[in-house]
């Protein structure tokens, strides 16, 4: 978990604000309570032990913070501050707050790395998921240097990855390279994976029309002594576009892999777990059901056609009608729940200020829903 209390990480960008939280932690003095308690021993190890106490309390109070920004599913906490209150002679209270956001790495400014594409491709019989591949550069000699990003379920240290890799061009053409070796494996302490560069002879105009890529792990090596085979009878394909990929990532990780759904005999989580009707988290990842969005499976019927409620939203009086009217529609689309619902609503609580803004949302509506994947 990054913690700063500055409002950015160097190398990374905010990405979403998941909300403003604090932590409370009631220290009691003790020793101080008496007010016989003389001025050396203020300045002398009894100052020691009093600091050694707020240091104690501060650091649980953070720690408080940190397991509610992942519950909330951040990976970081900025504007941290730190306040102190007096609640009698002997119990002072500490107050860490702090906003939880999301964060992602941003792609160096160099020319060197030029594209990250999603695999379209994950196993269920592994603990982990690959999510995507970083492609550098070819260079003279027509090599290009390739890195996997992705996500480990399990606490045992991944040491190696063999896979095979299967690149898809714009003009359909498929260019498969077999038994590529990652050995340089590192693991965040979010459980996020990065593997080291590994080179592989790939055309700069191949490279540069590449559109889908699909990752398979035939083997993989944990805690240095357990290879385990990937079962091919285990690999799914993602049934998505990349776009639609991008929207289902960024609303719930980049390990996620399919929209969650409900199945005859349990669900789906995000992860692309199947599991049973009574299970509370998923028992892979361990997202809790409570938490998950499930789509219908019909992607026509979970998406949000403006058009069809269109005719409704204009014979409305201001933003807070068409708030309260989307309010009630009944969609799973992730973009509708998280981008447009939330936008709506911040310009219906504009209106106290400047009037009716009826225009202004039906605008906006315009805008999202131009921008959702096809």
């Amino acid at each position: 978990m990054l913690l700063t209390s500055g409002y950015n990480f160097e190398g990374y960008e905010i990405i979403s604000y998941l909300g403003h939280k604090s932590s409370q932690v009631v220290l009691g003095t003790g020793f101080l309570s008496s007010f016989n308690a003389a001025v050396s021993d203020i300045f002398g190890s009894r100052s020691s032990s009093y600091e050694e106490k707020l240091d104690s309390a501060e650091g649980a109070a953070k720690d408080r913070l940190v397991q509610q920004a992942k519950k909330l599913g951040g990976n970081a906490i900025i504007g941290i501050d730190v306040d102190y209150t007096t609640f009698s002679s002997d119990i002072i209270g500490v107050i860490v707050s702090g906003t939880i956001v999301k964060v992602e790495k941003k792609m160096p400014e160099s020319e060197e790395e030029t594209k990250r594409v999603p695999n379209m491709e994950y196993n269920l019989s592994l603990p982990f998921r690959i999510s995507d591949v970083v492609f550098y550069n070819t260079d003279s000699t027509g090599k290009a240097y390739i890195s996997l990003g992705g996500k480990s379920y399990t606490d045992k240290e991944i040491k190696g990855l063999e896979v095979s890799i299967t690149f898809k061009t714009i003009f359909n053409n498929v260019i498969e390279f077999s038994n590529i070796a990652f050995v340089d494996i590192h693991k965040s302490d979010e459980d996020e994976l990065s593997t080291e560069t590994s080179s592989i002879e790939l055309d700069n105009n191949i490279f540069k029309s590449i559109e889908a890529v699909s990752i398979r792990v035939n083997k993989c090596m944990i805690n240095g002594q357990d290879i385990i085979a990937g079962s091919t009878a285990q690999n799914k394909e993602i049934d998505s576009s990349t776009k639609e990929l991008w929207y289902i990532r960024k609303y719930h990780g980049n390990d996620a892999v399919v929209n969650a759904h409900k199945t005859d005999n349990g669900w789906v989580c995000y992860c692309g777990m199947e599991n049973a009707d009574n299970e509370p988290v998923c028992t892979l990842c361990g997202r809790s059901v409570e938490t998950i969005c499930f789509s219908s499976g019909n992607k026509d019927l979970d998406a949000f056609h403006l058009q069809e409620y269109l005719a409704d939203i204009t014979a409305l009086n201001d933003a807070k009608e068409i708030y309260e009217y989307l309010q009630n529609v009944e969609c799973s689309d992730e973009n509708f729940k998280f981008e447009i619902l939330p936008e709506i609503k911040k310009i219906a609580g504009m209106e106290r200020m400047y009037g009716t803004m009826k225009d202004s949302a039906i605008k906006k509506l315009e805008e999202l829903c131009q921008s959702e994947p096809q």
